[in-house]
């Protein structure tokens, strides 16, 4: 699925993070006696043999945490300033962006990754995370890993660990009249996108192999955001991506007990 930059208005994302704090109010807070989050913080900090660039803004539990997409997209400092007056929001950059890891990773390293950061960091918890794109599968992992220290869930756009099984079922076996654009998606949804390639070394096909285990994060508030005009097609082959798409959210939302999704 094509990563969208400009599927959602910030305020509409806002308002169902408002509706998650609301959710999580009972969620438990430290009470532990330690110095107070700064209200602006950033630094380079080494976790493990990487560095990861971490940026926080604001005020206010739950802490909020935006995970990217692939390529370190859409969250900045902008976004920052936006969600500000929500509370406290942070958003790092994962292994990859100032160095590449020598070896293929998984986003289960990658929320290890994220979890060793805000100990390092002591930024209170619990944490609201907020995922788009490829971010969805790191929400799935650190809910499933750490599920003490997660107030609530945002996937907006995400991609749902059943969509690309969903369509390899749906598109069958290959024909020669198939359009080129069905052909090649079929070949990349079974042999897998090479995204080791990129800085992050990803081996996306694992990774979607360890969220497809999530199958049940009990009662952790969770909104499933999902673009609208993603749903319109113009000829069957769309459709039947359409299709998947929304039956993957849809599934993607019923992980959770507490959860909605939203078409917007």
């Amino acid at each position: 699925m094509k990563i969208r930059r400009d599927f959602l208005f910030f305020c509409q994302i806002v308002s169902i993070i408002s509706l998650i704090e609301i959710a999580s109010c009972s969620s438990p807070v430290s009470t532990s006696q330690t110095p107070p989050f700064p209200d602006e913080f950033y630094e380079i900090v080494q976790v493990g043999d990487y560095r990861i660039p971490f940026h926080c803004l604001g005020q206010g539990e739950p802490t909020i945490i935006l995970e990217n997409g692939d390529n370190f997209v859409p969250w900045d400092d902008n976004t920052l300033k936006r969600f500000a007056d929500l509370g406290r929001v942070c958003f790092y950059r994962r292994v990859g962006y100032l160095e590449e890891p020598p070896e293929v990773r998984t986003v289960k390293d990658q929320i290890h990754d994220l979890h060793n950061l805000l100990t390092i960091v002591k930024v209170p918890g619990p944490y609201i995370l907020v995922g788009v794109s490829r971010g969805g599968l790191h929400l799935l992992l650190f809910a499933q890993e750490y599920p003490e220290e997660v107030a609530g869930l945002v996937f907006i756009e995400s991609q749902p660990p059943t969509y690309y099984s969903l369509l390899e079922q749906r598109f069958g076996q290959e024909n020669e009249d198939d359009p080129d654009w069905v052909k090649q998606f079929r070949s990349d949804i079974t042999i897998g996108w090479d995204y080791t390639e990129l800085r992050e070394k990803i081996d996306v096909l694992e990774s979607t192999n360890q969220a497809m285990e999530v199958t049940d994060l009990g009662d952790i508030p969770m909104v499933v955001l999902v673009a609208g005009d993603e749903l319109d097609w113009n000829d069957d082959w769309e459709k039947i991506v359409a299709d998947s798409w929304l039956e993957a959210q849809t599934s993607l939302s019923q992980l959770s007990e507490n959860s909605r999704i939203e078409i917007v």
